[in-house]
C-alpha cells in the first residue's frame, strides 16, 4: 500500500504516473494489494481549497493512466478499480486487482454505487469539517479506579465489521472515454 498527503494539486501526480501491478490470478491478490492500492490525505490547510470538480479531474486522470497501463502492459487482462472512503482514517482509498467482476477483499458489507461523486463528497465533507471525531482534543482519557475504566477490557475481541457497510466506486479497465464516464456522473 502507498501512502500520499497532498499538499498542493501537482503532488497527485505522482498518484496518476505510479505503475501498477497485475498478475492475472486470484492466487496472488495480496500481491496486488500491496502493489496498487492508495491512500491519499490531504493537508489541513490545502483541503479547504479542494473542490469535487477537483477530486473528479483527478479521478478521471487516474482512470485514464490505469487504463492506459492496461491496455500496453497487460493488453489480455481485465482490473477491476475500486474507490472508497476510509472515514477513521480520514483517506480517500482506492485498488485495483486482475479480473472484472471480481469479489473485492473487504470482510463487511458493501453498497456498490454507479457514479464516484458521493465518495468524493463524503470524504471532502469529512476533511474539511473542523472537527474530526478522531481529532485528539475529542479523547477522553481514562485512569485506573475513574468512572467507565471497568467498561474497558483489553482482552476484549476486535470489533465485529461483517456487519459494517462501506461504500465503494467500482469500474473495470481498460475503458475507453473515461471522461464522459465521469462527467456524466457529476451532472
Amino acid at each position: 500500500m502507498s501512502h500520499h498527503n497532498i499538499q498542493k494539486l501537482s503532488d497527485l501526480d505522482f498518484v496518476i504516473n505510479d505503475t501498477i501491478t497485475l498478475v492475472g490470478h486470484n492466487n496472488a491478490i495480496e500481491k496486488e494489494i500491496y502493489h496498487n492500492m492508495w491512500a491519499i490525505d490531504f493537508d489541513n490547510d490545502f483541503i479547504k481549497t479542494i473542490t469535487s470538480q477537483d477530486l473528479c479531474v483527478f479521478l478521471t486522470q487516474l482512470l485514464e493512466q490505469r487504463s492506459a497501463q492496461i491496455a500496453k502492459n497487460y493488453p489480455h487482462l481485465k482490473a477491476t478499480f475500486y474507490l472508497w472512503h476510509d472515514e477513521l482514517a480520514e483517506q480517500l482509498r482506492f485498488n485495483i486487482l486482475s479480473g472484472a467482476n471480481i469479489t473485492l477483499p473487504f470482510r463487511c458489507k458493501t453498497n456498490f454505487i454507479s457514479t464516484p461523486v458521493p465518495i468524493i463528497q463524503a470524504f471532502l465533507k469529512d476533511a474539511q469539517a473542523e472537527n474530526h471525531p478522531l481529532d485528539f482534543e475529542n479523547f477522553t482519557f481514562l485512569n485506573p479506579g475513574d468512572p467507565g475504566w471497568d467498561e474497558f477490557d483489553d482482552d476484549d475481541e476486535e470489533e465485529d465489521i461483517s456487519q459494517q457497510t462501506i461504500t465503494v466506486y467500482v469500474i473495470t479497465l481498460p475503458q475507453k472515454n473515461i471522461s464522459s464516464i465521469i462527467n456524466n456522473t457529476i451532472s
